[in-house]
């Protein structure tokens, strides 16, 4: 049916751009940009979704696309995850009790089970690992995009979005983020459109003009609209506009964060960010972590501005991440282990 084309040539821009996107999670993550944070924290989940759909090629079965998908998202999800278990056990020294509810917390694979009342307990992310809520969701996304794909009915896309508007009405999280998926497959169905516009005219120049003019609409939009946060099924305070709001601010964000890398001068900024954007899972499974030390490390010798703290914790976990990784391409590269390379 349909697999990344992982056999051609990576289109370096859509690795820039999630290179790009990457650090917008770290810093979303990290510290709190009053005034601008909306603005850029507006779309930048919705993007990798869309650069997912971009990457699509029709090759393998189904079957066999699903498995590879697996391979890719559920592999990292469950060994970062128990690693990560592991180390709060000993590290933070929890209880049983803590443990287990983190655990569960972790297959079920949400970071809060209700929705707008988190004093009510449930299970949930602990292991500084949150940012992996990303992982399962992308994975049932890119399985329901499926029929999406195949069939291209557009009474389809419009049934997977009243679906997402009725899981939007939910007290509670479904598991995997099931119900976060059917907006995802959407806004990969969206990308594998595009992209035969895109991918193959991605280079051609773009006026200034041009630039402002989406930069504009995107202000708009997420002003009109505003805030977004997938994870927590937030699509803005318009209720069902919001939601076809989501979807726009998306594809919009899209075409704002493709001219701005392809715009960059400075070959070295544009290669980091592309390396970055190569290595993004090992990346997303760990930064946490990583920000989380250097925070314990500043309370231990009292220092408070966090400003600063956050952005020696982002360079921290990039440095760490990059490690890792070599150490998976080092070790397990000529092995018969090479299912270590999805971390």
């Amino acid at each position: 049916m349909y697999t990344e084309n992982i056999s051609l040539k990576r289109i370096k821009w859509i690795d820039g751009v999630k290179g790009f996107l990457m650090l917008i999670v770290l810093v979303s993550h990290s510290m709190v940009l009053p005034y601008i944070g909306k603005y850029m924290y507006a779309a930048y989940m919705q993007i990798f979704f869309v650069l997912s759909g971009y990457v699509l090629k029709s090759e393998i079965s189904s079957r066999d696309f699903i498995c590879k998908r697996a391979k890719q998202l559920l592999i990292p999800y469950f060994t970062y995850n128990s690693a990560l278990s592991m180390i709060f056990l000993f590290y933070k020294k929890l209880e049983w009790r803590q443990w287990i509810e983190g655990i569960w917390g972790y297959l079920y694979g949400t970071s809060e089970f209700w929705v707008q009342e988190t004093t009510r307990g449930g299970v949930g992310f602990q292991f500084a690992n949150n940012a992996t809520w990303f992982l399962t969701a992308m994975f049932l996304s890119s399985v329901l995009a499926i029929p999406l794909l195949k069939y291209e009915s557009s009474w389809r896309v419009v049934s997977y979005i009243f679906i997402s508007f009725v899981l939007y009405l939910l007290p509670i999280r479904l598991i995997w983020n099931l119900d976060i998926a059917w907006g995802g497959a959407v806004l990969i169905y969206m990308g594998n459109k595009l992209k035969r516009t895109r991918v193959t005219k991605c280079e051609r120049e773009r006026t200034g003009v041009y630039f402002l003019f989406i930069l504009f609409v995107y202000i708009v939009l997420v002003t009109f609209n505003g805030d977004i946060s997938m994870p927590l099924r937030i699509y803005g305070n318009r209720k069902v506009i919001s939601l076809l709001m989501f979807f726009i601010i998306g594809i919009v964000g899209e075409e704002l964060c493709r001219i701005i890398f392809t715009k960059m001068k400075g070959n070295v900024l544009k290669k980091f960010l592309i390396y970055i954007g190569q290595n993004t899972i090992t990346i997303l499974c760990t930064h946490l972590f990583f920000i989380h030390f250097i925070r314990k490390c500043a309370e231990y010798v009292e220092f408070n501005c966090q400003y600063i703290v956050s952005i020696v914790g982002i360079i921290f976990s990039l440095i760490n991440a990059f490690i890792l990784r070599k150490i998976y391409i080092i070790m397990f590269t000529k092995t018969d282990k090479k299912i270590f390379l999805y971390l």
